[in-house]
């Protein structure tokens, strides 16, 4: 069930923790972080009519540095569908506001 208008959606709660609404339309997303939410939410906030099942992973440049927490081991106990499927790799892509 969604929220009363008093209460704000997780949704909205996420927005509001990544940037404030003035300047939603000029910060921007990662392209990770954009699908990770659809992920989390669409299925919710359509009700069940519609899911989001692409997984993915971000790889930082961490992972090159041996003193960093992030090692390509940890990626892989994290999501071990990595070593069952074809995956993809490209680079993460910052999606800015349209132009006008």
């Amino acid at each position: 069930s969604r929220p009363s208008a008093e209460e704000p959606t997780p949704a909205l709660a996420i927005l509001v923790r990544y940037s404030c609404f003035a300047a939603m339309s000029v910060k921007p997303i990662r392209e990770h972080t954009g699908k990770s939410l659809l992920h989390k939410w669409l299925g919710e906030y359509s009700g069940g009519k519609h899911t989001y099942a692409n997984p993915g992973v971000l790889v930082t440049p961490d992972v090159l540095d041996k003193t960093k927490g992030q090692t390509w081991d940890t990626i892989l106990e994290a999501n071990p569908w990595l070593k069952d499927q074809k995956v993809v790799a490209k680079p993460d892509q910052l999606i800015k506001r349209r132009g006008k």
